[in-house]
């Protein structure tokens, strides 16, 4: 399936490259993603995101992903008064937050502790290419992150197999907590900060930062 975005104060690679997702890729002038069971394709040329996707999906979707319906030049003119994040700011214009799968986000930066991006990436490619679902796009072929479920089921042998380390015992165990509804991710949502946070701490492998 093919759409365009329209879009204002936006910065792809700022926004696809900063840390804050693992699972994008570039490839000349567009970037391959997965965003929960699809595979992405996507270009922006200043004005319009070009969007290609491997299952049907509405704008809605994608816009929320991108973080497309936050007032940026609001929430710059409100953090702005700082003159460190004006810096920031002027360095990284266009730098939008990603809507991320909660499990898959939570996932990934507990596997994220004592380790680089590029290790990162190939602890997620592991389990996604073992545990999830085959995806295809033109000639691009890409895997799903595997549900809590999944992983709650899984050998903690395979998951040290594809290099996750003490990390293993972590996802492991999170992912049983959810699987088995003791932790909600979407009780999240109803928290303030402080709330927020001291349930995620209670999770193994989430720390401060």
């Amino acid at each position: 399936m093919r759409l365009s975005l329209p879009v204002s104060d936006f910065n792809l690679e700022h926004t696809l490259e900063c840390g804050q997702a693992f699972r994008w890729e570039k490839f000349g002038d567009f970037y391959v993603g997965v965003i929960h069971e699809m595979l992405v394709k996507v270009a922006f040329d200043g004005r319009e995101l070009a969007i290609e996707t491997s299952s049907p999906v509405d704008k809605k979707k994608i816009a929320d992903y991108f973080g497309l319906n936050e007032d940026l030049p609001g929430i710059y003119k409100e953090i702005g008064k700082d003159p460190n994040i004006r810096k920031a700011i002027k360095k990284f214009h266009g730098l939008r937050i990603l809507n991320q799968d909660r499990w898959e986000c939570l996932a990934s930066f507990i596997l994220s502790s004592y380790t680089n991006i590029p290790r990162i990436k190939k602890m997620i490619a592991g389990l996604s290419k073992r545990f999830g679902k085959r995806l295809a796009l033109d000639n691009i072929e890409a895997y799903s992150f595997p549900s809590a479920e999944k992983l709650a089921a899984a050998d903690i042998r395979s998951l040290k197999g594809l290099g996750l380390g003490f990390r293993a015992a972590y996802i492991k165990d999170t992912a049983q907590n959810i699987a088995s509804k003791k932790f909600d991710l979407d009780e999240l949502e109803d928290l303030n900060y402080d709330e927020a946070k001291k349930m995620l701490l209670s999770l193994k492998g989430v720390g401060d930062k």
